[in-house]
């Protein structure tokens, strides 16, 4: 089924008790912005201190592989990556059918590659040089256990003093007659098979060293201590202790496992230029039982276009196998292609993982370009070498922003097409990882670009493989524009189950979707290569901006497809609506008629984004795009472009206030507002009328009687200034726009108003009547 994705529902924040839930009568103001499929929220909690998502979807959201990625992208683009905790019953049924002892002659040969690193203070080269021997899984499992390349212990103090009270125990090799090495999936012990460790044993020559021989055994973490604290954030704020619904699977992460993980992280980069490892990668293999007898989910053989292609391309279409090490590290790069890709840990320690938030894509680009200035010179795809790092650290200095994330044993990672990411292995582990591509990447394939200097660079023939998928798509696109025109209340009755399957836009703001309105299929699928421009259809050209744009980026803006609220909220306060409530004649969007200024409706209502003939229109003050955009008139002499803001984030940032047309729907609140903010004459610059689409120009102000209202700032948008002196904002962590400081008093935190109103603990973080948001420790009873 491809019909129940969509953003809204329950989020996850809130405990789970039961494994069914009824619909409520009318959508809360929590369950807006949020995943859902087959009618089902799914669960998830953003990993401490980033805005990496990790999913938790039940047995049956999980069956649709297709489908639960396209849910879950919309939240998990901003960062690039997201981490999947598959239902327990799905890993339980891979391991009944993976054996418990990997016999190293059927485990594929391997010739591991020692990572040498060079560099200093956060900027580092990495240069893989091939191991002089093959080796087989129990050798290259013994080396990983040996003094140089075995991982530190991390153990609370506690620990630390039972251990030095108690002799240390010694774990004997697995009895087996097979050569390789035994898997224990509910303990998360790895260890040789008896045969294994007397053959490695008889082919050491000293004698000396014969004798010192120790079989290699090693236990990792597999599930997560239920009893332990959840992990705080910078603020010192936990979450709740909460469990999915269906089996148990915690919600948080611990604050032991937190801790450890950030003090590997510290040993690792510490310790980067000694002892170079070995990685494993790249090994073309699968663990994955056949996909007749294991369907869902198989990375052997995933749904998707790249079954379109009618041959093996070992990494993309083909799986490869990693077998890490502690500190085999994969280098900040992009996939090929700009391709999603999945990855799977089957056995051992966990990976640690960054990511780029696709709005510092360009700054991070750039600050690559700068300090491998050289190798940038030599190819302009360099990034696509896999060679080179820069650490948290030097990253900070330079205002890049970044989110981390661990994969443990038997979870899941995805990356989405132009996500940067990087990382390296906390021990010995076992990993599975493949390419693929739904639908929305085609919209990205037509620009991606392939390094020339390596001989086996990957690329694809895109009119080959896909030419006739990408005309059907184009097709369908059309057809959905002329829906909306025809019934737009049931284009808006859809538009929320159908949300996630909009194509949101490469970086470079060249889409298939833009291309595809006003020109017949046929002409745009005449050239092989990308996709034209179209020319906008109204009098003003359309400003797009990303889903956040980054105020301290010059660089050309991100483009996203538009995330609708749901039917029966109001796309402006967010609250539900009522009967008087007035819908756009193009979109449906749905709003109260004081959210949009407008004091009666007569039918012709139009929200801004169909004003101005776009999906792209975002928030000044906060950055995204969701709900109703009101425009901004700015103070005389100062020009640019267009700028929107929510009536909710305008409500709540000082700095703005508004002027209503009609009496009855001013407050003595509002008024005093509009008389203490300074005097503003008339920007002598053409502004949207939300009831035409027509400009209204100097002289003739918006917000005449049956007009809608102005939305007056006393600055040009959000200058960096005031969003330094905001703070990090208490929910999403991040620094971009206006936050606002926290209602309670004592409190030193700020908080954005979109944030606290989407994606907040509680709906009470946000006080229509005092005009106040609160930070998630102080949320009012």
């Amino acid at each position: 089924m491809r019909n129940s994705g969509g953003i809204a529902a329950l989020p996850s924040h809130r405990p789970s008790t039961q494994s069914t839930r009824a619909s409520p009568p009318a959508p809360a103001i929590d369950t807006i912005f949020y995943p859902q499929l087959l009618g089902q929220p799914i669960e998830y909690y953003f990993y401490p201190n980033s805005s990496v998502p990790v999913f938790c979807p039940t047995a049956t959201q999980f069956s649709d592989f297709e489908a639960l990625v396209t849910a879950i992208e919309p939240l998990s683009i901003r960062a690039g990556i997201c981490k999947i905790i598959p239902p327990r019953q799905w890993r339980q049924d891979l391991e009944s059918r993976q054996s418990a002892v990997f016999d190293e002659a059927e485990f594929p040969i391997m010739k591991p590659i020692v990572q040498h690193f060079n560099g200093s203070r956060g900027i580092f080269h990495q240069y893989n040089v091939e191991f002089h021997r093959k080796l087989r899984l129990a050798q290259f499992f013994q080396t990983s256990q040996d003094s140089s390349h075995r991982a530190p212990e991390i153990k609370p103090q506690e620990e630390e003093t039972k251990k030095a009270e108690e002799e240390e125990e010694v774990v004997e090799p697995a009895l087996s007659e097979t050569v390789g090495i035994a898997v224990d999936y509910g303990t998360g012990q790895v260890r040789l098979t008896t045969a294994a460790a007397g053959a490695l044993q008889d082919g050491i020559r000293s004698d000396a060293q014969r004798a010192k021989f120790v079989p290699a055994a090693v236990r990792y973490r597999v599930q997560p201590d239920v009893g332990d604290e959840p992990a705080a954030d910078h603020n010192g704020v936990r979450p709740g202790r909460q469990f999915t619904a269906d089996d148990g699977r915690a919600l948080f992460v611990g604050a032991r496992e937190y801790a450890e993980n950030e003090e590997l992280e510290r040993i690792y980069w510490k310790n980067l230029l000694f002892q170079p490892p070995m990685y494993g990668a790249d090994v073309l293999g699968s663990l994955f039982p056949d996909d007749s007898e294991f369907p869902t989910w198989n990375i052997r053989r995933l749904p998707g276009l790249l079954r379109l292609i009618g041959q093996r391309m070992p990494g993309v279409n083909d799986p490869y196998l990693y077998l890490g090490m502690w500190k085999a590290t994969f280098a900040w790069h992009v996939e090929d292609m700009d391709l999603y890709s999945i990855n799977y840990i089957h056995f051992g320690a966990p990976k640690a993982w960054y990511a780029i938030p696709v709005e510092a894509h360009s700054r991070f680009e750039m600050s690559m370009q700068n300090v491998f200035a050289n190798d940038h010179k030599s190819c302009a795809q360099f990034l696509r070498h896999k060679a080179f790092l820069l650490s948290p650290r030097f990253l900070a200095q330079q205002g890049i922003p970044f989110h981390r994330v661990v994969q443990r044993a038997g979870e899941i990672m995805i990356t989405f097409p132009n996500g940067y990411h990087a990382g390296f292995n906390h021990g010995f582990n076992c990993a599975e990882s493949v390419n693929f591509a739904l639908e929305r990447w085609l919209d990205v394939a037509w620009d991606s670009k392939h390094c020339e200097c390596v001989k086996d660079s990957v690329t694809i023939d895109l009119m080959k493989w896909f030419g006739d998928v990408h005309t059907d798509r184009l097709r369908r696109q059309q057809k959905e524009q002329r829906d909306v025109r025809v019934s737009p209340r049931r284009h808006a009755a859809a538009a929320a189950a159908n949300a996630v399957s909009l194509a949101t836009q490469n970086r470079r703001g060249r889409s298939a979707t833009a291309a595809a309105i006003g020109k017949p299929v046929e002409e745009l699928t005449k050239s092989s290569g990308s996709s034209p421009k179209r020319k906008p259809t109204s009098s003003i050209a359309p400003q797009c901006s990303a889903k956040r744009t980054h105020l301290a980026s010059d660089a050309e803006p991100l483009h996203y497809a538009s995330l609708h609220t749901p039917v029966g909220i109001c796309g402006g306060c967010l609250q539900a609506t009522t009967s008087t409530a007035i819908e756009c004649v193009q979109c449906g969007l749905t709003v109260h008629a004081q959210c949009a200024g407008i004091s009666d409706d007569d039918g012709s209502y139009k929200c801004a984004n169909c004003v101005m003939d776009t999906d792209q229109l975002s928030c000044t003050l906060c950055g995204f795009q969701n709900g109703i955009l009101l425009p901004i008139k700015r103070p005389g002499g100062l020009r640019g472009k267009s700028v929107f803001a929510h009536y909710l984030c305008a409500n709540f940032v000082p700095v703005t206030f508004f002027e209503y047309p009609a009496g009855e729907l001013v407050t003595e609140e509002m008024l005093a507002r509009a008389k203490t903010a300074p005097a503003v004459k008339e920007e002598p610059q053409c502004t949207v009328s939300t009831r035409s689409r027509t400009a209204a120009t100097a002289g003739k102000p918006i917000g005449v009687a049956s007009g809608p209202m102005k939305c007056w700032a006393r600055v040009c948008g959000v200058p960096a200034a005031l969003a330094a002196e905001s703070g990090v904002c208490a929910v999403c962590f991040q620094k971009d726009f206006v936050a606002v400081p926290c209602g309670e008093p004592q409190c030193q935190r700020s908080v954005h108003p979109m944030c606290a109103a989407t994606h907040s603990l509680s709906p009470a973080l946000v006080d229509w009547d005092k005009r106040l948001v609160y930070c998630p420790e102080h949320a009012p009873v």
